[in-house]
């Protein structure tokens, strides 16, 4: 036959046990356990299914407080409602019962409605806690699908994470991972371009900051437990239904985010040389121009031209002029300012921006690399050369005009035999 609810009875009298089970199988759903101590009564659960305990207070060697602590600290047992059955209305032995893990209890002698009433609660409660539990199971069964790692926080603790969280963390539950940090924002990396408590001001709070501006795109870096290197994530979150708490999902864009840089290379750096291109220079010239205006700073501006290069490639070949192109590039990025900027315009030629420099003081900067070029040593060549034009910028100038003027000033010194500095 099949029952629909299992009641395990414990109580060291057997006369006790015949009236419950008398009472009780009269209900066809119920089907009722007897156990006649509280060592039984263990053995019992961990080889039935049981839904509720009518446990007596009074018994021998393990009493029906102490068998409900041992009920209530096993995990796979806790939730099962004990019914506290108790020969004296004693308040502080209900207290203790209750404070133990008692659902309910009832009093010898006890009527036959006021038990099926009281058992018939606990089963019906028993039920509704079931089925938050198979809904519960059923939403982390959904978000352990995901790739995606995703918690569920009230900004005090995380309440809940998937699978992807434990793996990427390499924890084998979310306690063990609380027992290490309180909060994953912890563990963003402070990295330029990355959302980290670095960003936040005193007041502010990092998941707010995330809801308030949806529109942002906010990625945090973190290191992966099992790979050992830093992965990128694009962040989101949302409330869950009050103001209290929040649904957050890490995307894993790491390989977008890599690719992003590649192209940001790409776009900004010469591959051949390694330097800043002629669009990257663009760039920083324009912003140079417009610190420049707005607060009166000294811009100069140097263009270098190889002497002769075209011969290097027709004597030597293209990869030994490549050779000459990367070393250049070496020695002068070695010589000049961390605030300067050193850009490839095109071919042979290069241009260095001088911020907050003078014209006198750009013209020893170029003196100074024309020496250095001359004297440096060259993979297959005999060396080198180069001629350099010098232009400071006048305000309100344009971009073009300052590099049209230090193009005719390094055309000046190519005409008027190479291997020279001169000025606009």
């Amino acid at each position: 036959m099949d029952y629909r609810y299992n009641i395990l009875c414990v109580d060291d009298s057997r006369v006790s046990l015949r009236i419950l089970e008398s009472i009780l199988s009269k209900e066809k759903e119920y089907r009722i356990i007897r156990a006649t101590s509280g060592s039984e009564a263990l053995e019992m659960l961990i080889k039935l299914r049981v839904d509720i305990i009518l446990l007596d207070i009074a018994m021998p060697e393990l009493d029906g407080y102490e068998v409900a602590e041992i009920i209530k600290r096993n995990k796979h047992t806790s939730d099962i409602p004990i019914l506290f059955v108790t020969a004296g209305n004693d308040p502080e032995g209900i207290a203790k019962g209750f404070k133990v893990g008692g659902a309910d209890y009832i009093i010898k002698p006890y009527s036959e409605l006021e038990l099926k009433a009281r058992i018939k609660n606990q089963l019906l409660i028993k039920d509704a806690h079931d089925k938050i539990k198979i809904e519960k199971d059923l939403v982390q069964n959904i978000i352990d699908m995901q790739d995606n790692i995703i918690i569920t926080t009230d900004k005090e603790e995380i309440k809940r994470a998937n699978a992807s969280f434990l793996k990427f963390f390499d924890v084998e539950s979310l306690e063990d991972f609380k027992k290490k940090h309180k909060c994953i924002c912890e563990l963003f990396l402070r990295e330029e371009d990355f959302y980290s408590l670095d960003d936040l001001k005193e007041d502010e709070d990092w998941i707010e900051k995330i809801v308030q501006n949806p529109q942002h795109n906010f990625i945090v870096l973190m290191d992966d437990k099992a790979d050992l290197e830093p992965k990128a994530f694009a962040v989101k979150a949302n409330r869950l239904g009050d103001d209290t708490k929040y649904v957050v999902t890490f995307t894993d864009i790491t390989e977008i985010s890599k690719k992003t840089k590649k192209f940001e290379k790409i776009a900004s750096y010469d591959m051949l040389t390694g330097i800043f291109n002629r669009n990257k220079l663009n760039e920083f010239l324009s912003y140079e121009i417009s610190i420049s205006n707005r607060y009166s700073f000294p811009l100069s501006l140097i263009m270098i031209d190889i002497d002769y290069f075209k011969n290097i490639n027709d004597t030597h070949g293209h990869i030994a002029g490549d050779k000459v192109l990367k070393t250049f590039c070496n020695v002068v990025k070695a010589k000049i300012r961390n605030t300067d900027i050193f850009a490839r315009w095109g071919g042979e030629e290069f241009i260095i921006v001088c911020p907050n420099t003078k014209l006198e003081n750009a013209l020893i900067i170029a003196e100074n690399l024309r020496k250095l070029v001359k004297n440096t040593t060259f993979e297959g060549v005999k060396g080198i050369t180069c001629s350099f034009g010098v232009a400071e910028f006048k305000q309100y100038e344009t971009l073009d005009s300052l590099i049209k003027r230090a193009d005719n000033a390094l055309y000046t010194a190519k005409a008027n035999g190479r291997d020279r500095v001169v000025k606009a």
